[in-house]
C-alpha cells in the first residue's frame, strides 16, 4: 500500500462518517459539500 492508497482510504472513511452525520443533523454549515472538497480547500489555504 502506498501513501496515496492510504489517504484514499482515509477520505472514504471520512466521507462515509460525514454522510451518516448529515443524515442525522443539518447543523453543519457544510452539510451539502463533500468532505473531500472541504479538505482540499483547507489544504490549498494552508500552503
Amino acid at each position: 500500500m502506498d501513501i496515496n492508497d492510504m489517504f484514499d482510504g482515509i477520505m472514504k472513511s471520512i466521507n462515509q462518517f460525514a454522510e451518516g452525520r448529515s443524515r442525522t443533523s443539518c447543523a453543519s454549515r457544510h452539510s451539502n459539500v463533500p468532505v473531500h472538497q472541504i479538505a482540499e480547500q483547507r489544504l490549498q489555504e494552508s500552503t
